[in-house]
């Protein structure tokens, strides 16, 4: 560590003013982060609102940096991020609720930098945080109850999740809220579901048996973490035995040592002994999986049905391809997140610091 020095958090909206974000309003004053500051060029920020993550100097400087010293692409990112803000803030802070790796978010696009500290930090584009947004009102419930579990210290005990007002952004963040009337709107809904009751002070609820059931319900669907990934790839065929031998190689070298890296175990099931039909053994792999890696090169039939089976059951799925063929993938998959490699060594790179971003450290890591 270098040392510390007073900053602002730059995604905090009381901040706004100060980083730029908001144009002439006048910010709220609150009390500035103070960030500890790595030797390879990055802070990391413990924020009241949002959590901790880290963001490189460098793009530190394209938060603060004023707007007529932008290109275009610099101002549209600083748009996005001003109108993402709200959604970075709930997910930073519900990453953190989940004891995951702390996130290094990338703002712009270009390789990732090197991690030089001494803690466990995942790299993450800003695009690939946002996917995580909930997809409706139900997600949204599902995840706000686990939050507000994740909160409280021991069953019986309120949960303070912040002052109920534009200002406490720590209450929007836990609640997944743009504003408060949308927070109101969810903590309504999960009184109504029976899943809290509100305290008197309305700065805390209190978690109800049946909220602490639903809680128990949404873990239990996960996979089990110590069962092996299931890798969707194609390792070519008998008339392309170069192919064959360079997917391989891929598989081996760099996504099986990257799922191993992160604490996970990875199988090939054309690898792995039975006595069932093929498509079983890779649906009852899939089904207990902690998380699938579909790797669309080569665009074969067999990924995109592995990976809708995955997405189906509710696993988290992991989008890989390499750069010659996402050209000619297929327009579905690519709208979602997908690690684009030209190398198998970024990939392998790529892929570790997407499993400990997303889904954290697994049962076998050291860490």
């Amino acid at each position: 560590m270098a040392g510390t020095e007073t900053v602002t958090c730059p995604i905090d909206q009381r901040h706004a003013t100060r980083i730029g974000l908001t144009g002439e309003q006048p910010g709220v004053p609150t009390t500035a982060s103070v960030p500890e500051k790595f030797m390879c060029g990055a802070w990391l920020y413990n924020c009241e609102c949002c959590g901790g993550f880290v963001i490189s100097i460098f793009d530190g400087q394209f938060l603060t940096a004023p707007t007529q010293h932008l290109d275009i692409s610099g101002r549209r990112l600083r748009d996005k991020l001003h109108e993402n803000r709200h959604k970075l803030r709930a997910l930073l802070r519900e990453h953190k609720n989940q004891k995951l790796a702390t996130l290094w978010l990338q703002l712009r696009r270009g390789p990732y930098w090197p991690v030089q500290t001494d803690q466990a930090i995942a790299q993450i584009h800003l695009d690939e945080l946002l996917e995580r947004w909930p997809g409706g009102v139900p997600e949204t419930l599902d995840r706000i109850i686990c939050n507000l579990g994740r909160e409280t210290s021991d069953v019986g005990l309120p949960c303070h999740h912040g002052e109920r007002s534009p200002s406490g952004a720590g209450w929007l963040a836990m609640f997944f809220a743009k504003a408060e009337y949308d927070a109101n709107y969810y903590l309504k809904a999960l009184i109504e579901r029976g899943w809290i009751v509100d305290c008197a002070d309305r700065e805390s609820v209190e978690v109800t048996p049946a909220g602490w059931a639903r809680i128990e319900e949404l873990e239990r669907t996960r996979s089990s973490p110590e069962r092996p990934a299931f890798v969707a790839i194609w390792f070519g065929d008998d008339a392309q035995e170069e192919t064959t031998a360079f997917m391989s190689e891929v598989f081996e070298d760099y996504i099986k040592p990257a799922i191993e890296k992160a604490g996970y175990r990875a199988e090939r099931v054309d690898l792995v002994p039975h006595n069932d039909f093929v498509m079983d053994k890779v649906l009852g792999m899939i089904r207990v999986a902690p998380f699938v890696v579909a790797d669309f090169t080569g665009n074969r039939n067999g990924v995109y049905f592995e990976a809708g089976v995955a997405r189906g059951l509710g696993i988290p799925v992991i989008h890989t391809c390499r750069a010659g063929d996402f050209d000619r993938a297929h327009f579905d998959i690519k709208q979602i997140n997908t690690i684009v490699w030209s190398e198998p060594e970024e990939l392998g790179e790529k892929l570790y610091h997407r499993i400990a971003g997303t889904l954290g450290p697994g049962p076998y890591s050291n860490s």
